[in-house]
């Protein structure tokens, strides 16, 4: 099955693309109760917030972990 509005999107340029699909993303908020967690995934989730929270320093780079991937070296 084709979709006419993705055959659209696909011919746009890459940073409309990226834009389309944040704005997409951003949309599902207001739709959270389709995509129930559960209380298993919310707490791993409040715990990976407040991880982040109490220590926020940036993590890899992708061109730092794609060079450590490919070279087989650990950070």
């Amino acid at each position: 099955m084709t979709n006419p509005h993705l055959d659209e999107l696909l011919r746009l340029p890459p940073s409309e693309r990226l834009e389309a699909i944040a704005e997409l993303w951003d949309s599902l908020e207001s739709q959270a109760e389709l995509f129930p967690l559960s209380d298993e995934e919310r707490a791993d989730l409040d715990r990976r917030i407040a991880e982040d929270e109490a220590d926020p320093a940036p993590g890899t780079s992708w061109p730092e972990l794609r060079r450590q991937l490919e070279g087989g070296q650990g950070g």
